[in-house]
């Protein structure tokens, strides 16, 4: 969404279902954007950097190969899209046409991403677990409240997403609606709200969030590298569900507590847990079943050799953190932007 600050939104009657949003699922208090005008804070969002950009003119097409939040999850395997209302049609790099700006779709400047994997808004899924693991979704300038009230686009978000938003509720999936800036009068603070499974419902967040950390909190829950700032921001904590009890058993290979210490112990179990006592360099998921068992697998390098070790992770209790193993706030993620 466009141009307004968290005070105009947060609290607004203007704005009833963003903020019913907010009070099922969690709303952080203290989000800022990266600076003005509107495009360089999108690149900021997508890529952890706003690429030189610094203003809102168009730009030409292709003129980066940086690292970004596409790149990052076609490189684990992961998918991706935008869906953009009034583009006029699927991977079209014109500049503008009617209400559609392409200034609000940094994607566009990096050679690395697809252009066939920007959508239009009619193509949006209506069966939602076809929807890619992250998925962004951009308002047109009106239905965006960049040159409409923000009764229209509270009204458009419900419209058009509303019915995502409650699948997301049950199938472990979260929708994110952020903006890219603040009206320029409120030190560029912005309303963001996040819903659905995984998030803690009437939850608050006062610690300073911007648009690197919403970044590297989605690179996290998918194990991806970190693209530009992202790389030093902080994931987005104390919002979410309770976490998963997990009890580790080891598989028909040797177990990750017997592999080499000196391997170094991993920050997070697919991101999914602040401490973590397996040694695993490196890791991925293998499969998440229906039955909430993760099969990680890991391999290392010690003395020489090659270590490498299976375990699954079974859950006590269905975690909701956004980081759940295995991306599964995945089939069908939703970013509002």
């Amino acid at each position: 969404m466009e141009n307004h600050a968290y005070d105009q939104i947060i609290g607004s009657p203007s704005a009833p279902y963003i903020n019913s949003l907010g009070s099922r699922g969690a709303v952080l208090t203290s989000s800022y954007a990266i600076t003005h005008p509107s495009q360089p804070n999108y690149f900021a969002l997508f890529s952890g950097a706003t690429q030189g950009i610094t203003d809102d003119s168009c730009h030409t097409p292709g003129f980066r190969s940086s690292a970004n939040l596409a790149s990052e999850l076609t490189a684990v395997g992961k998918t991706w899209a935008s869906y953009s209302e009034s583009l006029p049609s699927q991977g079209s790099t014109t500049c503008g046409s009617g209400r559609y700006a392409r200034k609000h779709n940094p994607w566009f400047g990096f050679r690395n991403v697809p252009r066939s994997s920007a959508k239009t808004f009619a193509q949006f899924p209506t069966v939602y677990a076809r929807l890619p693991t992250v998925s962004f979704v951009i308002p047109n300038l009106c239905s965006d409240m960049h040159d409409c009230p923000v009764s229209t686009g509270d009204t458009w978000l419900q419209k058009h997403l509303g019915a995502y938003a409650a699948w997301a509720k049950t199938h472990n999936s979260l929708l994110v609606v952020t903006f890219d800036e603040d009206n320029k009068h409120s030190k560029n603070k912005i309303a963001t709200v996040l819903y659905g499974q995984p998030v803690a419902a009437g939850s608050r967040s006062a610690t300073r969030y911007d648009h690197y950390d919403v970044l590297r909190t989605i690179e996290d829950m998918y194990g991806t590298s970190h693209a530009g700032h992202a790389a030093t921001a902080s994931d987005i904590t104390g919002i979410w569900a309770s976490r998963a009890r997990v009890r580790l058993q080891t598989a028909a290979v040797p177990g990750p507590r017997s592999m080499p210490s000196g391997l170094g112990p991993v920050r997070h179990l697919l991101g999914a847990f602040d401490r973590c006592p397996v040694a695993l360099p490196s890791y991925r998921a293998e499969q998440v079943s229906s039955g909430s068992v993760l099969m990680v697998r890991g391999q290392g390098r010690h003395g020489g050799r090659t270590a490498i070790a299976e375990t699954a992770a079974l859950l006590g209790e269905r975690s909701a953190d956004p980081t759940t193993p295995g991306g599964q706030p995945g089939a069908g993620s939703g970013g509002s932007t």
